[in-house]
């Protein structure tokens, strides 16, 4: 027997040419041939349903590996943003500080020259080591100073 159409086909002609008796002997045959195929499908679908159990376990861990992979290249990613993140707001933080400085170091040199250029000597040190921190022009040309 073939298959289970051409099984049941052969008993419906049987009956429809009035050969019951042809039909049941088909049956009584080709039943049990029958039957093992079908039990032998049962086992053949069995096997596929297991093996296809394992393939999904095995797509699952992959999918698991994958998914550990992609969270540590985010947790990466993440850690490279907000390094960028803590130097752009340093930056921020420290721009107004940078153009401040640049604006003290140029009224520092308009001052020195200010205070080089005039004709009475001129010095600033500091009041606690006595260190002198500006000696003007009058006073290097006055006095020979070392340092």
């Amino acid at each position: 027997m073939e298959s289970f159409n051409d099984y049941r086909d052969q008993i419906v002609e049987q009956c429809k040419a009035g050969n019951k008796q042809n039909a049941q002997t088909i049956l009584m045959e080709d039943g049990p041939k029958l039957s093992a195929n079908f039990s032998t499908a049962i086992d053949s679908l069995s096997q596929i349903k297991e093996d296809t159990g394992r393939q999904m376990i095995k797509m699952n861990k992959s999918r698991a590996k994958t998914a550990v992979v992609a969270t540590a290249l985010l947790l990466i990613l993440a850690g490279l943003v907000a390094a960028r993140f803590e130097v752009v707001i340093a930056k921020i933080i420290s721009a107004p500080l940078v153009e401040e400085t640049k604006q003290l170091e140029v009224a520092l040199t308009v001052l020195q020259r200010i205070l080089s250029g005039m004709d009475t000597c001129i010095y600033v040190s500091d009041p606690q080591t006595d260190k002198l921190l500006f000696v003007n022009d009058q006073i290097k040309d006055s006095f020979p100073l070392r340092g």
